[in-house]
């Protein structure tokens, strides 16, 4: 079920960082909260913060309705971060995910990279509402000089289509 900042036991309300106002609170199958707030999502327990990441370092994420796990890949590359609910899961939990992450999207180009993987440049909005531009690649991709020459260039248009400087 769905809890409020006040639920939570204080020892875990007292680890999140000073002024996270939550969206929506989730018990954790094993232990622990998930905590959606507007600029980033957390996971607590009652001894330590464990996740503490911002919407904009959130690539993708893939809800699996029957073990009711919220799977979030990270734009850097780390090791995807699973969060498996208890019971009684809402169903706005993955959607209040999806609204956050897109909310951190503003403009997004794709394109084909070198060894047919593929490029993609963003411009996202951090937690402080601040745009900055990212390039990922997913797929094949070989690297050298076409491929750095891609992303740069990729890089300065999709700024330029917001209007940041390159």
């Amino acid at each position: 079920m769905a809890r409020s900042r006040e639920s939570l036991p204080t020892a875990a309300a007292e680890k999140l960082p000073p002024g996270v106002r939550p969206l929506l609170v989730q018990t954790l199958d094993g232990g622990g909260w998930a905590v959606l707030a507007r600029g980033s999502v957390f996971v607590v327990t009652e001894d330590d913060l464990v996740l503490n990441r911002p919407w904009s370092e959130v690539d993708h994420g893939d809800w699996d309705g029957e073990t009711l796990t919220m799977t979030l890949t990270w734009v850097d590359g780390a090791a995807p971060t699973e969060l498996t609910l208890t019971e009684g899961a809402p169903a706005r939990f993955p959607l209040l995910i999806r609204e956050q992450v897109e909310h951190s999207l503003v403009q997004v180009i794709t394109e084909k990279a070198p060894g047919g993987g593929q490029l993609r440049a963003a411009v996202r909005r951090g937690p402080d509402g601040e745009l900055f531009s990212q390039v990922t690649a997913s797929g094949k991709v070989r690297g050298g000089p076409a491929l750095e020459a891609q992303i740069a260039d990729l890089e300065r248009r999709i700024r330029s289509d917001v209007g940041l400087q390159p």
